[in-house]
């Protein structure tokens, strides 16, 4: 019985030395861009893409101010006195009440100095009319319609723009005297007299 033993030990033991892996690696060919050695790894190569960034929106063009770096620009004149002046104000409450007077006497192509709410003109002198729309708190505001003008005696002088506007102006022609009101959105002005004198 024990030599039974040792046989079957001696049969497990040599099992066991018989039951070894054997590695065996595969032929491979020779690179020959690297003269027959096996290639070395790639390096990983690391691209960093940019993340987009939003760019700051481009500013609004201004029609009136071709300048950007001068944010406040001299308003163009307002040569034909028609349409709405450059300074609209932002208040739109209801006219309450519009507040004519002359701007400004100009004789010979220039202003003459002092000339702001005067009451006369000399005859060849050009006469700048101006109407301001105001609301119940007395603040400038926006008018729905352009101001339109009324003149006394069309006969002493000539309408130099159209009788619509803002800023409407006149030559006086003729001695003589000349009111002037203006009315918009249902408001009538104040009454602006002017002689005009030799």
């Amino acid at each position: 019985m024990g030599g039974m033993r040792i046989a079957a030990l001696g049969a497990v033991g040599l099992f066991a030395v018989a039951c070894t892996t054997i590695t065996e690696e595969l032929p491979t060919r020779p690179d020959p861009t690297t003269g027959g050695a096996n290639p070395a790894p790639l390096p990983v190569v690391v691209v960093p893409v940019p993340v987009p960034v939003p760019a700051a929106p481009a500013p609004t063009p201004n029609p009136t101010n071709p300048n950007p770096s001068n944010p406040n620009p001299t308003p163009p004149p307002n040569n034909d006195g028609g349409g709405i002046p450059p300074d609209i104000p932002d208040n739109t409450a209801p006219v309450a009440k519009l507040g004519a007077k002359v701007y400004f006497v100009e004789c010979g192509g220039a202003e003459v100095p002092g000339s702001g709410g005067a009451s006369e003109a000399q005859v060849g002198c050009r006469v700048h009319l101006d109407v301001t729309p105001k609301d119940a708190n007395n603040k400038p505001t926006q008018v729905k319609h352009t101001p339109e003008w009324s003149f006394s005696d069309m006969s002493i002088i000539s309408l130099s723009s159209s009788t619509t506007g803002f800023n409407p102006t006149f030559i006086a022609k003729a001695a003589g005297t000349v009111t002037a009101y203006a009315e918009a959105d249902g408001v009538r002005s104040n009454d602006v007299t002017i002689r005009l004198r030799n």
